[in-house]
C-alpha cells in the first residue's frame, strides 16, 4: 500500500477453497476525503479473492485547494441559487 500526496491505495490478495462467492464495496465520504473498498471472491474447488482500497483527501493534494475552492465559488454563487431555485417545482407559479 501507499499514500502520497493525498491519495493513497492498498490491497490484498489470497486463496480459498470450497464453494461460493461474495462481493462488496463501500464508499465513504467525510471531511478528510473520499475512501472507496471493494472485494470480490470467488471460489469453486479452489478459488482467489481479491480487495482493493482507495483514498483521495483533496487537501493534501498540493493544488486542490485551488480547484476545490473555485467549485466551492461556484456552487455558493448568486447564479447556482438561482439555477436551485428555478429547478425547484414549487417555485413554478
Amino acid at each position: 500500500s501507499f499514500d502520497v500526496g493525498g491519495l493513497g491505495a492498498g490491497g490484498t490478495a489470497g486463496v480459498s477453497y470450497g464453494i461460493g462467492a461474495n462481493a462488496g464495496a463501500d464508499v465513504s465520504l467525510g471531511k478528510d476525503g473520499i475512501h472507496v473498498s471493494a472485494n470480490l471472491g470467488v471460489t469453486f474447488g479452489l478459488g482467489a479473492n481479491v480487495k482493493l482500497d482507495l483514498s483521495v483527501n483533496p487537501a493534501d493534494i498540493p493544488g486542490a485547494s485551488l480547484v476545490t475552492g473555485a467549485i466551492g465559488d461556484v456552487v455558493h454563487s448568486d447564479v447556482a441559487k438561482s439555477v436551485v431555485h428555478d429547478l425547484n417545482p414549487t417555485n413554478w407559479f
